[in-house]
């Protein structure tokens, strides 16, 4: 139900009191709307405010705990990229080796290998290796048929020669060799 000037004087009220009491009445109910206006106008400033408080938050914990989050992430990023460069160089020698054993095995002399491997190159990290064999050595045997057969050393015996045989132990041969026995 409703204060109105009508229900007022229904209830008896003169026009003086009537209008006193409409006045006090609007007065309060003027007050409570500027009230409400107000609290729906920091309410409407929340969202920022709280964005304003997240913030600060999160700067306080950065600051709280010295930067060492930052810190630790600096130094976990710095280890992960040594262990990776360690691997990098671990995988490099294993195959630079398998190379290296693959040239010995096809008659490379050791005093060329480092000619050759000089001549592979970064050629080296393109193989695969697989139990410290290469893959696939198509590559190095084309090298080795090309650019690097002049490294290949073929060793071996030759007998003497029964038809010109050599000149000047022609009588010892013939004499009997006396061996001591020990008894």
């Amino acid at each position: 139900m409703a204060l109105t000037r009508k229900f007022l004087k229904a209830l008896g009220i003169e026009d003086e009191k009537v209008d006193e009491i409409i006045s006090a009445h609007t007065e309060t109910v003027d007050a409570l709307k500027a009230e409400r206006d107000g609290y729906k106008a920091d309410a409407e400033k929340l969202p920022g405010v709280q964005s304003q408080l997240d913030d600060a938050t999160a700067q306080l914990n950065d600051t709280k705990d010295g930067g060492f989050k930052a810190k630790y992430e600096a130094e976990h990023k710095a280890f992960e990229d040594y262990k990776a460069d360690i691997v990098a160089k671990e995988t490099h020698a294993a195959k630079e080796s398998a190379v290296k054993a693959y040239f010995h095995d096809k008659g490379i002399a050791d005093k060329s290998m480092t000619l050759a491997m000089r001549y592979i190159g970064d050629g080296v990290d393109a193989l695969e290796i697989n139990d410290g064999k290469i893959k696939d050595a198509k590559s190095l045997d084309d090298a080795i048929a090309g650019d690097l057969a002049s490294l290949v050393v073929t060793t071996g015996t030759k007998g003497a020669d029964t038809a010109n045989p050599p000149a000047g132990n022609e009588g010892e041969a013939s004499k009997p060799i006396s061996i001591p026995t020990l008894i």
